[in-house]
């Protein structure tokens, strides 16, 4: 049921689309055998939008026209006596425009070509005809045809006879068609077409307004400056060029000989080099004679004011602009003679300002400095605290794997264990007063922990070194890593024995240097604080990782410890700590 209203809608929707009236797209690449017919809009249309208030129908179906006031369009008929306008069908610069005569606007049609346009009244027939005259005016001031009655034909497709006000053609000349009710003055319409080639507008004169007071009183005697050169224009005999120092000028008022329905674009450009930048625009009002710019925030340099005739599209009417060059000149350096006294004075009070300056930013500087200093002994004291606790914890362990030893009778074993004990300690101990020693001594450390607890429990452990890690010429923290390897050994491989494997791979990742600890032993519940319960070696390497970041703020050191029940991965990263 719901899919066949969707197809009925479908198809009534595709009914209406095909009942709307033939009309040509807005903004055409030519006039086209068609015949156009002013309306005011009465909803959005796209086909009314932007200076064009018109539909246009082929010319031999112009009797579609009527229809204009019924369902299916977007706009109603401007005028019961229906004027409609036809053009040379090859025409594309048709300029379309608006022009006020007393209280009512009319169509101005520029043809540029020169061909003639033809005029018809739809809404005048029989039994009308003799309510209405029409008239024609030249350029606005010559009525060449006073009010004279409308003949009727039967042309384009119609029906029946229609009014017929003629085909024009008035070269370099503009034309108004004027028709009228004349029991109905209200019942009045009218279209221009103009055959003008020369569109150029003339500025006919401006005026200087002076700049704010504020300004002005600063800038005081400046205005003088202000300048014409010798450039006169032809035939307006206005001055072409203006210059004045920069501030000196308000605001510039532009007289601009009007042209009926042409309106004007005027702006401000600024001059650089072959390029105009716009920095100004006159008000959106384009039908005025005077424009006006405001010129106090304009900097020294080259400008250029362009009065520019356009269309109702707003689009540029080429070769018809006018052109008055501006020059700002920039402030003239005033001199002043200042006393030898004054000048003491301003030195001596400067260098004042400048040792109290001085003083104040050295004191909060070393106060800062003292205040990290401290702030950094008392981090590095810390440390070395977690040192003096891993060092003996270390011992304790590897002491109570040696007595497990004797108390089995492997004296043989217990011996290679105290020796490499000895060795080992040795090392840590040569290490303890150090923060930072080489990478290649923390591998050996490591290396021989390894090797002196594998003797105790027979695991097998791997120690790798990327190639690009520079392990004599490399520092990290002393003993960073054996406290996460005695902790695999410990609660990782110990009961595994010779099943159990311990991996450790020294990587660099761009500048970070990464230390992956990895083993296969039966994992950990992990806590709140990811670690083993009992693991005190491993609670004093993370609070000593995160005093590391305190001290080395722009190569903080990053923990990730991963536990399941297929191993455990330690893995720490030195951010930023390969140059």
């Amino acid at each position: 049921m719901k899919l066949n209203f969707i197809i009925f809608l479908f198809c009534i929707t595709g009914l209406q689309a095909l009942a709307q009236p033939v009309t040509q797209i807005y903004r055409r690449a030519n006039f086209g055998n068609n015949i156009r017919f002013e309306v005011e809009p009465i909803r959005f249309d796209p086909l009314l939008s932007e200076g064009d208030a018109g539909y246009y129908f082929p010319d031999d179906k112009v009797e579609k026209a009527f229809e204009i006031n019924g369902q299916g369009f977007n706009g109603r008929l401007k005028s019961s006596i229906m004027l409609g306008v036809k053009l040379n069908p090859k025409l594309s610069n048709y300029n379309l425009s608006a022009i006020n005569y007393g209280a009512k606007n009319y169509p101005a049609f520029r043809i540029s070509d020169g061909s003639a346009a033809t005029l018809i009244a739809l809404g005048i027939i029989q039994s009308n005809v003799a309510n209405y005259r029409y008239r024609i005016v030249l350029n606005d001031s010559l009525e060449v045809v006073h009010w004279s009655p409308v003949k009727l034909s039967q042309i384009y497709g119609q029906k029946q006879p229609h009014g017929f006000l003629g085909r024009f053609n008035y070269p370099d000349k503009q034309v108004l068609i004027e028709v009228v009710n004349t029991n109905n003055y209200n019942d009045r319409d009218g279209v221009v077409f103009d055959w003008r080639e020369s569109l150029k507008p003339y500025i006919t004169g401006f005026s200087i307004g002076a700049p704010p007071l504020a300004e002005a009183d600063s800038l005081r005697g400046l205005r003088k400056s202000l300048a014409f050169d010798n450039d006169h224009d032809s035939i307006t005999k206005m001055v072409s060029n203006l210059s004045f120092i920069q501030g000196g000028v308000g605001i510039i008022r532009l007289s601009v000989q009007h042209h009926s329905g042409i309106p004007y674009d005027v702006a401000l450009f600024e001059k650089n080099g072959n390029e105009l930048i716009q920095v100004a625009k006159a008000k959106e009002d384009k039908t005025n004679d005077i424009f006006s710019f405001n010129l106090c925030d304009l900097t020294a340099g080259k400008y250029v004011a362009i009065v520019r005739p356009v269309d109702s599209w707003n689009n540029r009417i080429e070769g018809q602009d006018a052109y008055l060059d501006i020059l700002v000149k920039p402030l003239p350096v005033i001199e002043r003679k200042i006393p030898v006294r004054q000048i003491l004075l301003y030195v001596v009070g400067g260098l004042l300002i400048i040792v109290i300056v001085f003083w104040v930013y050295r004191r909060n500087a070393n106060a800062r400095l003292v205040k990290s200093t401290q702030a950094r002994q008392n981090t590095n004291l810390k440390l070395r605290s977690i040192r003096a606790q891993l060092n003996p914890h270390f011992m304790f362990n590897a002491l109570t794997s040696i007595q497990n030893l004797v108390n089995k009778k492997d004296l043989e074993g217990a011996n290679n264990y105290l020796s490499r004990f000895a060795d080992l300690t040795r090392k840590v101990l040569n290490t303890s007063e150090h923060d930072l020693i080489s990478l290649e001594d923390e591998v050996k450390i490591l290396d021989d922990y390894l090797q002196m607890e594998q003797l105790r429990f027979g695991f097998k452990y791997e120690l790798n070194v990327a190639n690009g890690v520079n392990v004599a010429n490399m520092e990290v923290p002393a003993m960073l890593l054996q406290p996460f390897v005695e902790n695999a050994v410990k609660h990782g491989v110990s009961n595994l024995r010779e099943g159990g494997l311990i991996s450790v791979l020294i990587n660099r990742q761009n500048n970070d240097l990464v230390f992956l600890i990895t083993d296969n032993g039966p994992g950990f519940k992990q806590t709140k604080d990811a670690k083993p319960a009992g693991s005190f070696g491993l609670k004093l390497s993370e609070e000593r990782i995160q005093l590391l970041n305190e001290v080395y703020k722009q190569q903080p050191a990053k923990l990730d410890i991963q536990s399941g029940s297929d191993g455990t991965t330690v893995t720490i990263t030195l951010s930023n700590w390969i140059s």
